[in-house]
This record gives structure tokens, sequence and C-alpha cells, in this order.
């Protein structure tokens, strides 16, 4: 199963990407916790690629390794800032919600 997964590295990052902004779109919260999940096996088949002597490419341009881990963390972090904003959120609607009910 790793063989095929990195053999089709590019298949998996753009499927995946797809796949977390579809279910975004429905719900950010799981929408960030699985985009948080995704980056994380990203960059474990990353360092898969690059501990078997491969490069990982974005579009046609290599990337190097450090430059990799760096967008893995930037992507992490992304989701990581869209999960504590969406969360905010439903707290907030569920405060006000509280608040409406019980001014009734």
């Amino acid at each position: 199963m790793l063989d095929f997964l990195l053999t089709n590295f590019r298949l998996v990052m753009v499927g995946g990407f797809l796949f977390v902004v579809g279910v975004s779109q429905l719900n950010r919260i799981v929408g960030s916790a699985l985009g948080l999940a995704f980056v994380s096996l990203l960059a474990f088949l990353g360092s898969q690629i690059y501990a078997r002597g491969g490069v990982v490419g974005l579009g046609v341009f290599p990337v190097g390794q450090a430059m990799f881990y760096v967008l893995c963390g930037v992507l992490a972090a992304f989701n990581l800032v869209g999960l504590w904003i969406a969360l905010g959120e439903r707290s907030r609607r569920a405060r006000f919600q509280h608040e409406r009910d019980t001014d009734s």
C-alpha cells in the first residue's frame, strides 16, 4: 500500500486536496481537521520519498526537502487557524442562541 501511495504521490496530493476542499465546503470544522490529517499524511509520504532518494515536485518544479516541510507546515498552520476560527464561530453561535432562548 505504501509503495502505491508513493508511486502515485501526485495523484494522492491532488485528489486529497480536492476532497478536503469539498468537505470544507460542507463543514469547516471537519474540513480543517481532515486537512490537518491530510497534511500529516503528505509530510509522511514526502519523507519516505526523500528517504528513498526521490524528489517531490509541485507541477514540474522539484522541491527540496526543507522547502517541502516548510510548505507542509504552512498548510498545517492554515488548517489549524481555520479549525480555531470555525470552533470560535460555533461557540459564539451557541452562546447567542442560548442568550436568545433565555431572554424569551
